[in-house]
């Protein structure tokens, strides 16, 4: 009788899951089963906009200077909630002067969403993490300006940095580098378009995330089947745009929370050497951790505050080994 209560219930157990299986995208599924066994919310966050469109084709979006939202995540709900404020020049980071204070040093860093700080505190993200440190070990004052807008590119990085960055006059620019640096963003964009027609432009944060996703995997497989140098222009040309307008200290940070594929770190390492500019690869630092914590969610890669910190210690270093600061 026992046995055949049990075989009941694997069959009520089996008959539940195909019933999820033909009413429930992959997504909701994972997310269901997840939250059961790691007691983590996997829900569809709330996510509310901090950007705007941009005029110019080649930002793609700007932020909204002196919004303020509650971030919960992107494509999965974050352990904790955090808050992103834009400042009233529109870029996420406490207030600077325009014109540079006497007696500093100012850097500024470009990046995507891993230097902007997807999933931590404005205070703990890594440019706000060096710019304490820098002041706290030496003698002259130190700002360091958080330019990075989730979603860019290098294109879009370079860009940026010629239509508002340059009035700052920084002494130093870092570009935080990640992996998807590589994809042609503009190719992003006409592939975004096609694919929310097929799912007649709708707003539904769900198939917003799917179309993310599979516009992510179709820029994937477009990369594989070009040749690497081909592919690498991407990065390379709006670097040789950055050189010609700004002929100071320049460090390429690559921020990936694993190792880069050898010719693509190569190449970076090569464009760096072109113009005298730093390279600094972070894998090496940290592979000495477990990477899963290292990330905001076991879904989300983003850095988490553990590792800004790791970032922004291993710049300090080597500015300071390098006679930078």
């Amino acid at each position: 009788m026992k046995r055949l209560i049990f075989l009941c219930f694997i069959f009520l157990e089996i008959s539940i899951l195909l019933f999820l299986l033909s009413e429930l995208n992959l997504i909701q599924i994972l997310g269901k089963f997840i939250q059961i066994f790691n007691n983590y919310d996997y829900g569809i966050p709330n996510v509310t906009s901090y950007w705007i469109a941009s005029n110019n084709s080649k930002l793609k979006l700007e932020l909204i200077p002196n919004s303020e939202v509650i971030w919960e995540g992107y494509n999965v709900k974050l352990p904790r909630n955090t808050t992103i404020k834009i400042n009233s020049q529109g870029f996420r980071d406490k207030e600077y002067t325009v014109n540079k204070p006497e007696n500093t040093v100012r850097i500024l860093a470009l990046g995507d969403s891993f230097t902007f700080g997807s999933g931590v505190e404005n205070n703990e993200t890594w440019t706000e993490i060096l710019e304490e440190k820098l002041n706290s070990n030496l003698k002259r004052k130190y700002e360091v300006l958080n330019f990075a807008i989730p979603s860019y590119g290098t294109e879009n990085e370079v860009e940026l940095f010629k239509v508002k960055g340059i009035k700052y006059d920084p002494d130093i620019v870092i570009i935080g580098h990640t992996f998807d640096d590589i994809y042609n963003f503009t190719r992003m964009d006409e592939l975004e378009i096609e694919i929310a027609t097929r799912y007649n432009n709708s707003k539904d944060q769900i198939v917003q995330i799917q179309i993310s996703e599979e516009c992510y995997k179709r820029l994937d497989e477009e990369f594989k089947s070009m040749d690497f140098q081909e592919a690498f222009l991407t990065i390379e040309n709006p670097l040789k745009d950055l050189a010609h307008v700004y002929n100071k200290t320049v460090i390429i940070v690559s921020l990936t929370l694993y190792p880069l594929q050898p010719a693509y770190k190569d190449s970076l390492v090569d464009v760096s050497k072109q113009f005298n500019w730093h390279f600094i690869d972070m894998w090496p630092i940290y592979s000495k951790y477990d990477r899963r914590t290292l990330c905001v969610h076991p879904i989300d890669k983003h850095p988490n505050p553990l590792a800004h910190k790791i970032i922004a210690t291993a710049i300090f270093n080597y500015m300071i080994r390098h006679n930078l600061v």
